[in-house]
């Protein structure tokens, strides 16, 4: 069973947007100049707002996207307001004059159609009282030949439930060229990141880094056919590893070179044995109890390692457990996080919309 994580990246920018204007003025540095506040009471009731598109081709030597199409949705809240069909002219930039605005503030949801992939960009938040916007959407031209890519941080965290031990896996890939990769030709549409699960995972569901129909999962194995951009993409999932005699293994094999690998199991008095893994001397403290800390570094491709744990209750056990949410275990690893829609994201660099085949 394949659940999908769905974020709302509208509705939290426009919570984000409306909790300001409640607040009042944002504090700024000693010396800096002041800032204009519109409060609610003080913003028109309504105006007509603009916004500016500008498609930036990323690829060196390659032209610009004159004619690329480009989808506009406009959202207030969950309700898209107003929809817009635009061409990018022989400058890189599309613009649209006639958005109806009140006090409730709309956002634009930008995807450019470039070759055969679609970029998308999120504007800021538009209002009666902020009736411009403008909005960059990078493209790349495309490849199918692989990059020389590699995952610079991958993370597994797990805790105990009476499904099985649950694994919340993060990984940070990094594109170094710069056109977007359409993935291996083993496929019809291509994969670009083909990870091996455990024996028996279940219950696998997707978060940052997957589109919707984008990941295919058989025999144990996740293909993801999302092409992969140019820089650093994140990915986050997660699954359920059955148990068995007390005992639960799970193996992790390099798919590319991997600069960093850790893994963080609860301290619950259950033992490990692990290979090719090194235990910290030292725990992390969370709120839900203490946390191992396993680590390898500098793994080449194909280079398996292993975590095994036993000592823990048996899948068929109704005995409670904890199941954390996504954001308490990203706290607990001790990485940076930001809640959008109740999901976590680690804040390695901004987070980069996901482009995805037609």
């Amino acid at each position: 069973m394949i659940k999908r994580t769905l974020t709302c990246m509208v509705l939290a920018a426009a919570a984000s947007a409306s909790a300001l204007a409640a607040d009042g003025p944002m504090k700024m540095p000693p010396g800096h100049p002041a800032l204009p506040h519109l409060s609610a009471a003080t913003m028109p009731a309504a105006a007509v707002g603009s916004l500016t598109i500008r498609v930036l081709q990323r690829t060196a030597k390659a032209p610009v996207p004159a004619g690329d199409k480009v989808t506009v949705h406009f959202y207030q809240g969950e309700k898209v307001i107003k929809h817009a069909e635009l061409v990018v002219d022989a400058q890189g930039l599309a613009s649209i004059a006639d958005i109806a605005l009140t006090r409730e503030p709309v956002q634009a949801m930008v995807m450019v159609r470039h070759g055969d992939i679609t970029y998308q960009a999120l504007s800021g938040p538009m209002s009666s009282g902020m009736p411009t916007a403008e909005v960059e959407v990078p493209v790349y031209e495309s490849t199918k030949e692989a990059p020389a890519w590699r995952i610079p941080m991958r993370h597994l965290i797990a805790s105990h439930t009476p499904q099985g031990v649950r694994i919340v896996e993060m990984l940070a890939v990094d594109n170094p060229s710069d056109r977007t990769w359409t993935g291996t030709s083993d496929t019809e549409e291509g994969a670009t990141l083909v990870l091996r699960l455990p024996e028996g995972a279940t219950n696998l569901e997707l978060g940052d880094g997957f589109s919707e129909g984008s990941m295919h999962f058989h025999n144990g194995t996740m293909m993801n056919m999302v092409p992969m951009t140019p820089g650093l993409t994140t990915y986050q999932f997660a699954y359920t590893v059955p148990v068995a005699g007390g005992k639960v293994h799970i193996p992790v094999i390099a798919p590319v070179t991997t600069q960093q690998l850790m893994m963080f199991v609860p301290d619950d008095g259950s033992e490990i044995k692990t290979n090719g893994l090194q235990l910290a001397k030292e725990m992390r403290k969370t709120e839900n109890g203490m946390m191992r800390t396993l680590s390898a570094a500098g793994l080449p491709a194909g280079e398996p390692v292993s975590l095994t744990i036993s000592g823990v209750a048996d899948t068929v056990s109704t005995a409670p457990g904890k199941s954390w949410t996504l954001p308490q275990i990203l706290g607990a690893a001790g990485v940076g996080i930001v809640l959008v829609g109740g999901v976590g994201f680690m804040l390695l660099k901004p987070v980069k919309p996901q482009p995805g085949k037609k």
